[in-house]
């Protein structure tokens, strides 16, 4: 899954917050998008045992490849 971070309604934060304890880490994976280059939200996304990478926007061709490769070897 690709999450953005900054969404209307519910951010990403929350959405994870609440997915939590329905979501398996080894079966749910998250790619966290976002605009922002915080470290704190970086430290934050380590918290988080589903979010395989922090990638900033915009997103790259090289990125999107990479993930793609990534996501076929599980």
């Amino acid at each position: 899954m690709f999450l953005d971070i900054n969404m209307p309604e519910m951010n990403g934060w929350q959405f994870l917050d609440r997915m939590q304890p329905i979501i398996k880490p080894l079966n749910f994976k998250v790619y966290l998008l976002t605009s922002s280059t915080s470290e704190q939200e970086k430290r934050k996304s380590e918290d988080y045992k589903c979010i395989l990478q922090f990638i900033s926007k915009p997103i790259s061709k090289e990125n999107i490849l990479r993930v793609k490769e990534e996501f076929f070897t599980f």
